[in-house]
């Protein structure tokens, strides 16, 4: 055990370790294919326990994305669920410029077949920016992909696994 005094200068000394098992103490199990649980729960749960972002409702992962984005100080949001035209949030920027993003929770890498339909989506919606966010990882060949539609106007970023845990962050 550890005694009150004690625990007090060790909760001063290293706050990010306090916090961190602060938190970790107040979590409990969500069901993440529940899409009505509340945002801010789902990511604090997320960060202690990514790996279970496999098991979330691919809705509740696309409004996750939303949220992540305005915590980044975007203006987000999400599409329709269905037919979504390939855009799932829609980031609104100033001179009515958006930026289409792509959501997929998948374990499996993303194809550059997934990307060209991406960009397609994109054309078709009018749009010259798009971000790729999936909770895997990409395969070979998607940054030559995404420099040739670079080249030709269509700017894509891809967000990969550990870089969208360090967004929610």
């Amino acid at each position: 055990g550890c005694n009150k005094k004690m625990w007090h200068w060790w909760s001063g000394a290293f706050p990010h370790v306090y916090e961190f098992y602060a938190r970790a103490a107040v979590l409990k199990k969500l069901d993440l294919d529940d899409i009505s649980l509340p945002l801010d729960d789902v990511s604090q749960y997320l960060l202690a326990k990514y790996e279970d972002r496999f098991s979330m409702h691919p809705r509740l992962f696309e409004e996750i994305v939303a949220s992540a984005f305005r915590d980044a100080g975007y203006y987000a949001r999400t599409t329709e669920y269905q037919n979504d035209g390939g855009i799932d949030v829609v980031l609104d920027g100033k001179g009515n410029k958006t930026i289409g993003v792509q959501v997929k929770r998948y374990k499996n890498s993303i194809k550059v077949s997934q990307i060209r339909e991406f960009a397609g989506a994109l054309i078709e919606n009018d749009m010259t920016k798009g971000i790729f966010v999936t909770t895997s990882k990409f395969q070979s060949g998607a940054h030559k992909s995404i420099y040739n539609f670079e080249k030709r106007g269509i700017g894509v970023k891809l967000m990969d696994s550990d870089r969208f845990y360090d967004a929610l962050q």
